[in-house]
Order: C-alpha cells, then sequence, then structure tokens
C-alpha cells in the first residue's frame, strides 16, 4: 500500500473517531449556569441538561453519560441523593460536583455519595476543563 493511502486510512479514522464527541450531563436548575458550562464546553462534547436530580437519574439511565457534572442544590431531589442513586446502577461514572457552598461538610456528603470530586463556584473554567479531561480526556 502506498505511504499517501496509508496516512490518508489512518486521519479518517481519527476524523470519524472526533466525531463522536463523549457525552456529558449538566444537572443544573439556574439556566444562566447552565448556559455559561454548555458555552465552555459544547465544542468539545455532546451536552445534555437536566434541571433536577429525578430527572439526572432518568437521563443517566436513558443517555448513558460519560460524565455528570452534578449542582448539589436542586428542587424535586438534590445533587447529594441523586448521586447516591446513580452510584446503584453504576459505579464508574465520573461525577464532578459543582456547588456555590464551599461548606466543608457539604463537599464531604457529596464525596460519601460518590462524586469522583468537588468544585466550588465561583470556580475557574480552566480548572474545570482539566476536572473534566482527566476523566474523560
Amino acid at each position: 500500500m502506498p505511504k499517501e493511502v496509508a496516512e490518508r486510512i489512518l486521519t479518517s479514522k481519527k476524523d470519524s473517531q472526533s466525531e463522536q464527541h463523549k457525552k456529558i450531563l449538566i444537572v443544573e436548575d439556574i439556566e444562566s449556569n447552565f448556559a455559561q458550562l454548555n458555552i465552555l464546553l459544547k465544542k468539545e462534547y455532546t451536552i445534555l441538561w437536566v434541571r433536577n436530580g429525578q430527572e439526572a437519574v432518568n437521563s443517566f439511565i436513558h443517555e448513558k453519560p460519560d460524565l455528570i457534572l452534578m449542582d448539589i442544590r436542586m428542587p424535586v431531589m438534590d445533587g447529594i441523593q441523586a448521586t447516591e442513586k446513580i452510584r446503584t446502577i453504576s459505579l464508574s461514572v465520573p461525577i464532578i460536583a459543582v456547588t456555590a457552598y464551599a461548606f466543608y461538610t457539604e463537599q464531604q456528603q457529596a464525596i460519601q455519595a460518590g462524586c469522583n470530586a468537588v468544585i466550588s463556584k465561583p470556580y475557574s473554567l480552566e480548572r474545570l476543563k482539566e476536572t473534566i479531561e482527566s476523566y474523560i480526556g
């Protein structure tokens, strides 16, 4: 096989893999917070959005995202309860708690519930991206 053909095959394989973006489920009840995350992440990932923990559990079951960004304080079911429920289904999906409340107890609760990491608002967008990439880079 000529070298150019082999190179073309390699590049076309890479392209098709990049088409299949990893899915991130954003669980966030405040639309402006979601919009900020969406702008940051939509170029590199397929973004799913739900507004509460109950929807997060349902979406996780149906969509099987590669990573979850979980707000902690939400109506219907909070992020701690949603994380606990998702952990009964999957121990492997990375869950990153995103909270406006930097209280140590809430961070501990998130980790105990099964979150892999906790990021407090306001967070640097670089740090958030680095954290996401460390799990699904």
